[in-house]
């Protein structure tokens, strides 16, 4: 028996495996196989559709909760520059300031402001005054 025969073999064996799976699957089945493939194929297009638009929910929901700390941390900070502008004028206004009436000012700067830990005034750059006292006298004289 040469190659030629081994081929014959071969494609003998093979028909017939055709011809029995073709008598095992009746002509309901290839329909209903097809449909199988249709439902599998269309669920996966769901749930990749619905993991996309999860996701996309998800980093929307992130976005706005990023821009709501933003615009609060920006307004916190609009906030302590218009603090300490009002206290710069008041400064600008009494050049002669005394103590007593800076530490006045400083309390209530400090008491609105609680993210602000001290207040100080340096007239020519040079820091002349600085609240709270006790604490900052080290920092007076220095430029």
């Amino acid at each position: 028996m040469g190659i030629e025969g081994k081929r014959l073999k071969i494609i003998d064996v093979l028909r017939q495996r055709v011809r029995a799976a073709a008598r095992f699957a009746k002509p309901s089945l290839i329909p209903a196989a097809i449909a199988g493939l249709v439902v599998f194929a269309g669920g996966y297009v769901y749930e990749r559709q619905n993991r996309e638009n999860f996701q996309n929910d998800l980093r929307i929901d992130v976005e706005n909760e990023l821009n709501l700390i933003a615009n609060r941390l920006q307004s916190a900070i609009n906030t302590n520059i218009a603090a300490l502008n009002g206290f710069a004028n008041s400064i600008g206004v009494h050049p002669a300031m005394t103590p007593d009436d800076f530490t006045v000012m400083a309390t209530k700067l400090l008491l609105q402001n609680p993210q602000m830990v001290r207040a100080s005034a340096a007239p020519g750059g040079v820091v002349g005054i600085a609240f709270p006292r006790e604490s900052q006298q080290w920092f007076v004289g220095t430029d």
